[in-house]
């Protein structure tokens, strides 16, 4: 069976069209439509539903589907390993991450993997998240590390790997009224100053659907450039927060803010290693990812 011919069909329904799929594949639509039909006559069986132009996959399609993956993933790695067993090319760690996981966890993971790999080229983007989702897609990066993003989880060209579930804890000021509550509801915030990102933020956009959800509307919301103006905000009384604890840990542990966790909910959100289903990492990305996953 001819891989090109299995290449076509995934095009084909992962596009949602001919049309597109031959953009993708820069060939012609009557082409790509005589390699879907050869592949029909090959197998016996129809694999989409035809409807004028608009072509639906159907059951014997999902099928075949499953079984083209698996052989075109094979194939990827028989390729990588072929080339890494008759190359001595080191291959480049290349990738993007948002703000929030480059400032405070990749420091680190990045020091311990050049400790031992110190010959292999690190080359990482940190920036908000919008921008990250589109330098994945123009493969300008091989992979992401990025907060949950609907985008990329709901989009089959991606696949997501969970790694870190990361908490987030209401931040305040020293002399805060907060500080001399029992305890602390999440509605209790609606009565203080909120100090909040620019809208590129991922961590904003976390924080507002939030609000949104529980219907809290702060008295004031300030919105601040980043999370390190949030944090001299909140350490000069300005207002509270709602901040990934891992940004505060050090700040709350040399006693520079206070913070809690909500009595009524546990908020938080899941990290995750972001590639492209085409993509097969090489045994450099591979290592770097481990160090990351296990950080």
């Amino acid at each position: 069976m001819d891989l090109q011919k299995m290449m076509s069909f995934c095009a084909v329904y992962e596009y949602g069209s001919v049309s597109k799929a031959s953009e993708k594949l820069f060939c012609s639509q009557p082409a790509l439509s005589k390699q879907i039909s050869a592949l029909e006559a090959e197998l016996g069986y129809p694999l989409f539903e035809r409807n004028g132009k608009k072509v639906v996959i159907n059951n014997n399609g999902k099928i075949f589907y499953r079984f083209a993956k698996t052989v075109l993933n094979d194939y990827s790695l028989l390729k990588r390993d072929l080339y890494l067993e008759n190359t001595k090319i080191v291959h480049e760690v290349r990738f993007g991450t948002t703000n929030f996981i480059g400032t405070y966890l990749l420091p680190a993971v990045l020091s311990k993997f050049k400790s031992t790999h110190s010959t292999v080229p690190v080359n990482f983007t940190v920036d908000f998240l919008p921008t990250i989702i589109d330098l994945l897609n123009k493969d300008v990066i091989n992979f992401a590390i990025v907060p949950e993003n609907d985008t990329l989880l709901t989009d089959r060209m991606y696949i997501c790997d969970p790694f870190l579930e990361d908490e987030f804890v209401l931040v305040v000021p020293n002399d805060h009224p907060i500080n001399q509550l029992e305890e602390v509801s999440i509605h209790d915030i609606a009565n203080y100053t909120f100090l909040i990102s620019q809208e590129a933020s991922a961590t904003r956009k976390f924080v507002s659907k939030t609000l949104e959800k529980f219907q809290i509307q702060p008295v004031e919301q300030i919105n601040m450039d980043n999370i390190n103006a949030i944090k001299y905000g909140i350490f000069n009384g300005l207002g509270i927060s709602i901040l990934p604890y891992k940004q505060i840990e050090k700040d709350a542990y040399f006693g520079l803010l206070k913070y809690y966790r909500f009595s009524d909910v546990r908020l938080s959100r899941m990290l995750y290693i972001a590639y492209k289903t085409k993509h097969t990492f090489s045994e450099e990305e591979a290592l770097f990812i481990k160090q990351f996953i296990q950080k």
